[in-house]
């Protein structure tokens, strides 16, 4: 899987010619198996296929093609050189500092089209830190913040509010409360999507300027 292929042919010219035509080419990479594991412990920088993405989940529920890239942007996702949020090593680290919208990181696809095993889901591990990337940050400003985990069954060409998880408030999902400079492992069941190529996005919010957390995802 996540293999790149190159294929190169030409045509044996007619009886009256003598040689070949010239060499035509195209390649294709095939999708990322299943299981899949990533941890970013070996990289300096994420790894081919994941995107740093930007925009608001509305707009990407009306239309994925509209969120805006954020490589570039001084904060938002990286690759954390050292340990930090209980997370021993590199790992991904989400600062929303500044930015008004949501940041995006966003898997490659993952094939679960031949996948039989109906017992199967997503795991990693998840905390939130003050800016010494080891102690903890206090409910109030825990509370100025979101984090999401979505899930495309379509290869990441739309995604839906059915398929999002929230750490939020008390009418989310998952109060982001629970959330510590410890990590806490969570799971998301992948059985719906047995049949699918997905993408898994993870995204990051902060909600007032001048409050300042940090998301660790590990494992």
């Amino acid at each position: 899987s996540n293999t790149l292929y190159y294929i190169y042919a030409r045509s044996v010219c007619d009886d009256n010619e003598s040689g070949y035509t010239d060499w035509y080419g195209a390649q294709f990479k095939t999708s990322l198996g299943f299981p899949y594991a990533e941890d970013f412990s070996m990289m300096s920088s994420f790894p081919d296929g994941w995107q740093e993405m930007q925009g608001e989940l509305a707009v990407a529920y009306l239309n994925a093609a509209d969120l805006e890239s954020a490589e570039s942007n001084t904060s938002g996702w990286s690759v954390y050189s050292q340990s930090g949020g209980g997370i021993s090593g590199r790992h991904a680290m989400c600062d929303p500092y500044y930015l008004e919208r949501p940041l995006w990181l966003i898997s490659p696809v993952i094939d679960l089209i031949g996948v039989e095993d109906e017992a199967i889901d997503l795991r990693f591990d998840l905390s939130i830190t003050a800016s010494d990337m080891q102690s903890n940050v206090d409910d109030q400003t825990k509370l100025l913040h979101r984090f999401y985990v979505l899930i495309s069954e379509d290869g990441g060409l739309t995604w839906t509010k059915l398929n999002t998880t929230e750490w939020g408030n008390a009418v989310s999902d998952i109060s982001i409360t629970q959330l510590s400079a410890t990590p806490h492992r969570y799971r998301v069941d992948m059985a719906p999507f047995i049949g699918h190529n997905v993408r898994i996005a993870f995204v990051g919010k902060g909600l007032a300027f001048g409050t300042r957390a940090y998301f660790h995802l590990g494992n």
